[in-house]
């Protein structure tokens, strides 16, 4: 029986990349005179990739740790998801994080402090 812990480990380390690849495509698929990094970057901000980028990958780097200790532990399926899922989550929160961190420098410089 495969680990479920680590299928949605997995498909939350998936999401960020999928949504952005889907709003890539439908700015390309648009023909207006805006440019498309502008686009991209409206329609991430539109459908929320920030916060997807924020609660998800820590919530899927949980849940994968959690469902390796459970598949070591019962001898279930689904290591490889597992490991794939803290990765990728990982890599996403570490993102997120160095986002954050850029953001606060520009608040900081912003305002003068």
């Amino acid at each position: 029986m495969r680990s479920k812990l680590a299928i949605v480990s997995f498909i939350l380390g998936l999401l960020p990349i999928l949504t952005f690849l889907l709003i890539w495509l439908l700015a390309l698929a648009s023909n207006s005179d805006i440019n498309t990094p502008g686009k991209v970057l409206g329609l991430m901000a539109f459908f929320g990739l920030i916060p997807l980028l924020g609660p998800g990958p820590i919530v899927g780097l949980i849940l994968g740790i959690v469902a390796l200790k459970r598949i070591k532990k019962q001898g279930m399926e689904g290591r490889k998801l597992a490991i794939i899922g803290i990765v990728i989550n990982s890599v996403f929160l570490l993102i997120f994080i160095f986002l954050m961190i850029i953001f606060v420098g520009f608040l900081l410089e912003f305002e003068g402090l």
